[in-house]
């Protein structure tokens, strides 16, 4: 279930698992070009997302993203630029902050509308669950 994050970031955010698929697009040296790895965002807003990866990407990697919106199962495609990036356990799963750069407007208007909606859901959760 989704959940509202609570910190300082420029954006909303909602802490929510969406399948994605990853393709390397950043002409670094030691970095498989064009591969692609499926796996998941954490949480997401209409500048970014958490992501958690089986590979190591390095700061400032450009990466092409197919992000599957969790309730609506829209595809939401963007290009991303690695923030930050650590190890979660050991050679083998990792985690990191991922900026949206050079996204559509249209793409982002669509996530930002997924967003607003997740957000109105949570309330009306709320609300229901604090009346009944």
């Amino acid at each position: 279930m989704s959940e509202i994050m609570d910190d300082k970031r420029r954006e909303r955010r909602v802490e929510e698992y969406n399948d994605i698929t990853i393709s390397v697009i950043s002409r670094k040296k030691n970095l498989p070009k064009g591969k692609v790895f499926h796996n998941c965002s954490e949480d997401i807003s209409a500048s970014g997302t958490r992501i958690c990866a089986n590979s190591f990407f390095p700061v400032d990697t450009l990466l092409k993203m197919d992000i599957k919106l969790e309730n609506t199962h829209q595809i939401i495609t963007a290009t991303g630029k690695v923030k930050w990036f650590k190890t979660i356990f050991e050679n083998e799963w990792y985690e990191g902050g991922v900026e949206f750069v050079d996204t559509s407007g249209d793409m982002i208007k669509k996530l930002s509308d997924h967003i607003m909606s997740v957000l109105n859901s949570n309330s009306e959760d709320f609300y229901y669950s604090y009346i009944t």
